[in-house]
């Protein structure tokens, strides 16, 4: 949908639960899209990827991506429901299932559960996540275990907190 389209938009992301700073933290952001309504129906978990740039009416900045969510709600308002409001979260919402069986062999690298996750939820892991998870910790199977109980005791062990980054990838931002 193009700018005409939106009367509003606001992102919600955060690598805290609360105010005060923690680790070992997982948490997904949101999204709300207030726009007209468009012809046609979007489908249910339909993929929402916002875009922003700075402008002062002439000139205009560079389309730059932040996030990637997936509709969860929409509400129509207006004399004829002639606006929408969509509201979504981002793939981390997905960690909330029980982690993937496996066969590999296990205990397994950290960074290698990770990507495991990342697949699991269709996404993929940042590259600056990569360059920190270099402790090469190995993890036992995670059985009875969420993904996301997983990637929280991952990002313990690197005094972090796992988040999705604007392009829509898995990314541990440490302390």
């Amino acid at each position: 949908f193009r700018e005409s389209a939106i009367i509003s938009m606001s992102t919600q992301k955060s690598i805290f639960p609360k105010s005060t700073p923690t680790v070992g933290n997982c948490i997904a952001g949101q999204i709300s899209v207030e726009m007209v309504k468009p012809k046609g129906d979007i489908p249910r978990r339909a993929r929402l990827s916002p875009y922003v740039r700075i402008t002062n009416g002439v000139e205009h900045s560079e389309w730059i991506q932040k996030g990637v969510f997936f509709i969860d709600h929409r509400e129509y308002s207006g004399d004829g429901n002639e606006r929408m409001v969509i509201s979504g979260y981002d793939h981390i919402i997905l960690t909330e299932a029980d982690f993937p069986n496996s066969t590999d062999e296990w205990p397994r690298m950290d960074i290698d559960v990770v990507r495991d996750i990342a697949s699991a939820i269709g996404t993929y892991v940042d590259t600056r996540t990569i360059q920190i998870m270099n402790n090469g910790y190995r993890i036992n199977y995670p059985a009875e275990y969420s993904m996301r109980e997983v990637l929280e005791n991952i990002a313990a062990m690197y005094a972090g907190s796992f988040v999705m980054s604007d392009a829509g990838e898995l990314l541990l931002v440490t302390m």
